[in-house]
């Protein structure tokens, strides 16, 4: 599965931001999304429990993640099937839908922003610290 945070459109759910889930559930893709608040915490295990969901995709076996990036500020980019670094994000992700009876889907590859964009409204995700002082 995969877990960010995004506008949706403003048709489907209206204005604000959005925590996003899109998983695999059986054979479907679907897609998950509720308000995010600030008495909701992105990383909690059961915070797509009551969510709205969208059916994307009928007929899917998975999909295959993987991220380009620098594991360290030292180190060259390269292709990882997991990011956990949780002080940079990596450069790239590759998304790759794959199907139980079709070709195989082109993988999109998505350039992630890292640094804020001039002139553009920009979110701050931070965990507080354990001791309350974040």
């Amino acid at each position: 599965s995969l877990q960010f945070v995004s506008h949706l459109p403003a048709h489907h759910a209206g204005s604000g931001i959005y925590s996003l889930k899109l998983a695999v559930t059986q054979d479907e893709l679907v897609l998950k999304y509720l308000p995010l608040t600030r008495d909701k915490t992105l990383f909690d295990e059961g915070i797509f429990f009551n969510a709205e969901e969208i059916s994307l995709l009928k007929n899917i076996r998975a999909i295959d993640l993987d991220y380009f990036g620098r594991d360290s500020v030292e180190a060259e980019p390269s292709w990882y099937d997991g990011w956990d670094n949780k002080e940079r994000l990596p450069e790239l992700m590759r998304f790759q839908v794959v199907a139980d009876r079709h070709d195989p889907w082109p993988a999109l590859l998505i350039a992630l922003r890292s640094q804020a964009v001039r002139g553009q409204p920009q979110l701050t995700l931070h965990r507080e610290e354990e001791d309350g002082a974040g």
